[in-house]
């Protein structure tokens, strides 16, 4: 998995829509669902309750934005630290 795919995952759930998280990082909704659902494929499972208007995650759904935050977390703290050494 990519980066830029554990952030839209992370912005649509946060937002609950493809539609603002697509917003946030200047793609299509139509991108932002397929890097969502490129994000289930790779977990194996989906992760989002189907068939409703806005997207509401289900139980692996939240262990994954958990997770996907922590790594995010990590990731920027890296870019920090590395920054820092010259």
């Amino acid at each position: 998995m990519q980066m830029d795919a554990l952030r839209l995952f992370c912005d649509v759930a946060a937002t609950q829509s493809f539609t603002d998280a697509a917003r946030l990082h200047h793609c299509t909704p139509a991108n932002a669902s397929h890097q969502f659902h490129a994000v289930e494929k790779a977990l194996g499972q989906p992760l989002a309750l189907p068939g409703l208007r806005s997207v509401h995650l289900n139980a692996a759904g939240h262990v994954a934005y958990e997770e996907c935050r922590h790594i995010l977390g990590l990731a920027d703290e890296m870019e920090v630290q590395v920054g820092k050494v010259r």
